[in-house]
């Protein structure tokens, strides 16, 4: 379908064809046609083909079909038409359609001059019976999809109806065009009487006037840079369609000079040497640009682009500017967040180690298990990882399990408990630092000290020698040291805290200014607690100051403890800056690979389920999985089984009056039948039927294109009961409408050739003989009846199906054919 379409009506999305809710009577399904006037429509038949094609196989019939449609494809590009359908060996376009042009006419009929002149050099390769029999009319169409599976893009309205009498009227070799067209040419065409109304009833019921124009007068440049057959460049339809193979611009400029190359060989039609110049320029150009945008490039690019973009950081306190953004960063679940609190632990312990080798104490014994409890409670997602292998009795109970994961994950996914655990956690390691600070004795000031030294330096060293008095100052002496032991190394406390200010820090996924904060909170906690009990430091101060001979000189233990702590602040501040920056960077490209990822898988699943919409879902899985690049899909079925469904009498309800809106009401009650015949295939029992294409009111089936199931002609049996279910439905139909339509109905079964040609837009069909006897069974048919063939026939009656003998028919191509009609079983309200 074209690209405006898929596109405007969102044809990707799962429910595209439910009811209209905007439309006055909201029990109508979606319909979505636009209408546009003034366009021009051409049908094109290629003469010759069905007897070409009946000797050739599966992958050579492929092959030759996609080459031929897909030069038509370039052919419609280059004249600014729009391809429609392909029916069987019918090719179908139009041009003003989506965006209204001028010369719309004009397009059109050098678009059939141009069929002309290609078939022309498929002759020379493959069959000079080959010609093309072309009609171009000009007027108004409708345009769309109808239906709910399978979609295809087609165009209705009487314009379209006289465009193809227009070709099936014409002769072969020549562009037959109406009146209506002949009026809206603008460039100089010779135009030769028609004669239309001889060879077509519809032509001549229409009273429609008709021209030839003659492709040799008409010689256009653009054959010229066709493709031959066999060095055929056109692409294959595969993954590339939907856009999962890669190099698809290089693969373009190596065809488009391959193709330059091989026209400049030939020995005729040779361009000018300055048009090849200017194309080669062209192409060298393109092609240096995209060797310059290499594919590491175009990732560092996009890199830089996506943090220049969307880290747009706050210089001082790094945070996002975009609200929403910030609210997605603090709301990630930090699943490292037990580690943080085993990480403090581990400092905790480190702590209580020093203290019980420096400074044994009760109080830092409970104060350790009790943080240890806390800790452990609060860290139970770790915890429960280590527990679920312990055979203690508590930890295999069930909900004990389920319980520590609840209280975890609320831990971890919400912010405001992770920040309030993490000061828990923080103020547990800080306060073990110093708790010990609470056991230890009074001493002397350092002013007493040195009061004390001044005064021993003034005795005598006579009065020193006595007895009596030195017996008094060392019984004085043993009882300060013996008093005082537990705090002879304050300096512990001071490498403690140091150590314990390390612990915000560890918490990585925490704001940089949270943890200064909690730092600031440690730096001036210490220092107080220094302050109060500074006694205890000048007690060190004392023994290691040499404070006889220089007291001056000498710097207390509790100023470079505060010189250590400043300076250690100070370093982690910086250094949780930067991992805030790197924390939040990570996150925006993490975010952004995150929405890349889900905009392309939202648009791999859109694809595929589009794809799985126009091509049977065993094909469409050949091409997403196991088709290698550039591959054409072809395959011949020994036992197919073909189905032609018409409604007699429906198109003649066609009308383009203000009653009908133009003909919109008809297409709307089509969609209607469309949809309800789409979702049968929804059904267990018809998995096995694939629609093939809608051809005006007609539908088209086929089963057995699986070969499983053709096991003991099931697949046959299976489309018997899909047209009793058809018919069945259409009757409901009828009777909603007030209207009585009945189904005309030809089946025919036998080996057929199906594939996938064109690769911009790929059509899946179905070609052969049984095919066009199908065909024949459905035309050659009367309203309300199943008509059949031998073959059908016989594989019913094994499935206790009843029919009824018809006699012969002819049909056009295979002469008498004995044809049987398919009674319908009494289970089924027809």
């Amino acid at each position: 379908m074209p690209k405006y379409f898929y596109l405007k009506y969102d044809m990707c999305d799962k429910n595209f064809a439910v009811t209209d809710a905007t439309e006055q009577n909201s029990n109508f399904k979606m319909l979505h046609v636009d209408h546009m006037e003034a366009v021009s429509i051409l049908f094109a038949d290629v003469v010759g083909f069905t007897k070409l094609s009946s000797s050739m196989d599966a992958r050579e019939l492929v092959e030759l079909l996609n080459d031929l449609f897909g030069q038509f494809d370039d052919l419609a590009k280059n004249n600014n038409c729009l391809r429609i359908k392909i029916l069987g060996d019918c090719y179908y376009c139009v041009s003003g359609v989506p965006d209204p042009i001028s010369d719309h006419a004009d397009n059109c009929v050098k678009m059939g001059l141009d069929m002309c002149n290609t078939i022309k050099r498929f002759q020379r390769s493959t069959s000079p019976d080959l010609n093309m029999r072309v009609g171009v009319h000009s007027g108004h169409v409708f345009s769309g999809i109808l239906g709910s599976k399978k979609f295809q893009f087609d165009i209705w309205s009487t314009d379209v109806t006289i465009a193809n009498h227009m070709e099936s009227g014409g002769v072969a070799g020549w562009v037959h065009i109406s009146e209506a067209t002949k009026r809206h040419l603008k460039a100089d065409f010779t135009c030769y009487n028609g004669n239309g109304v001889e060879r077509d009833t519809f032509l001549r019921t229409m009273n429609i006037k008709t021209y030839f124009i003659k492709p040799e007068e008409h010689v256009t440049r653009s054959p010229r840079f066709l493709r031959s057959r066999f060095k055929s460049t056109a692409v294959p339809f595969g993954k590339h369609s939907i856009d999962l193979l890669r190099n698809c611009t290089t693969t373009r400029l190596t065809e488009r000079r391959a193709t330059i190359d091989s026209v400049l060989t030939e020995g005729e039609d040779t361009l000018d040497k300055q048009i090849k110049e200017k194309i080669e320029e062209s192409l060298n150009r393109t092609s240096k640009q995209q060797q310059a945008d290499t594919p590491e490039k175009k990732i560092r690019r996009d890199t830089f682009s996506i943090v220049d973009t969307h880290s747009d950081l706050n210089p001082y306190f790094l945070y996002f500017n975009d609200i929403s953004l910030e609210k997605k960063f603090h709301n990630v679940p930090d699943k490292s967040f037990k580690y943080y609190i085993f990480s403090s632990w581990i400092v905790h312990l480190s702590i209580f180690i020093v203290q019980m080798i420096v400074h044994t104490s009760a109080v830092a014994i409970y104060f350790f298990i009790g943080g240890t409890i806390v800790m452990a409670v609060l860290d139970s997602f770790y915890w429960l990882y280590l527990l679920q292998y312990a055979d203690f009795a508590p930890f295999k109970s069930q909900k004990v399990r389920e319980g520590l994961a609840f209280f975890s994950d609320k831990i971890v996914g919400n912010i405001f408990v992770r920040y309030l655990v993490s000061v828990v956690v923080i103020v547990i390691v800080m306060a073990s630092a110093t708790i010990n600070l609470s056991t230890c004795c009074e001493v002397g000031s350092l002013e007493f000290r040195k009061t004390l030294c001044d005064f021993n330096q003034s005795l005598s060293s006579a009065v020193l020698q006595c007895p009596a008095f030195n017996e008094f100052f060392n019984e004085s002496k043993n009882q300060f040291v013996t008093n005082c032991v537990k705090c002879q190394n304050p300096q512990y406390f001071i490498y403690n805290a140091i150590l314990a200010m390390l612990v915000p820090s560890m918490f990585i996924g925490l704001n940089w200014i949270f943890k200064a904060v909690m730092n600031v909170f440690g730096f001036f906690l210490y220092v107080g607690l220094y302050l109060t009990f500074r006694s205890f430091f000048n007690q060190w101060d004392l023994r290691h100051s040499g404070v006889c001979t220089n007291v001056q000189a000498y710097v207390p233990l509790i100023e470079r403890g505060i010189y250590w702590m400043l300076i250690e602040f100070l370093a982690l501040v910086l250094f949780e800056r930067v991992i805030e920056r790197t924390n939040r960077i990570g996150f925006i490209w993490r975010h952004h690979s995150i929405i890349k990822n889900e905009e392309h898988q939202l648009a791999r699943d859109d694809h595929t389920h589009l794809l799985h919409n126009i091509l049977p879902s065993h094909v469409a899985e050949h091409y997403l999985h196991d088709a290698t690049q550039g591959e054409l899909y072809s395959n011949r079925h020994p036992n197919a089984c073909v189905m032609f469904a018409s409604i007699p009498g429906f198109d003649t309800l066609y009308s383009e009056d203000d009653i009908n809106h133009m003909g919109m009401e008809w297409l709307r009650l089509l969609n209607e039948m469309f949809h309800e015949f789409d979702m049968l295939l929804e059904q267990p029992e018809f998995a096995g039927v694939e629609k093939i294409k809608t051809i005006g009111s007609t539908y088209m089936a086929a089963t057995g294109l699986k070969e499983s199931d053709t096991v003991n002609d099931y697949h046959i049996y299976t489309m018997a009961l899909f047209s009793f279910a058809l018919r069945e439905k259409l009757k409901e139909i009828s009777y909603n409408a007030l209207n009585d339509f009945e189904f005309k109905i030809g089946i025919n079964t036998g080996p057929v050739v199906a594939g996938v040609i064109c690769a911009e837009k790929p059509l899946f069909d179905i070609w052969g003989d049984t095919v066009n006897v199908a065909s024949r069974m459905e035309s050659t048919g009367a309203t309300g009846e199943t008509q059949v063939t031998k073959n059908v026939e016989i594989a019913l009656t094994r499935k206790s199906l009843q029919l009824r003998h018809k006699g012969a028919v002819f049909c056009k191509g295979k002469g008498e054919l004995e044809v049987y009609l398919l009674i319908t079983p009494q289970e089924y309200n027809i």
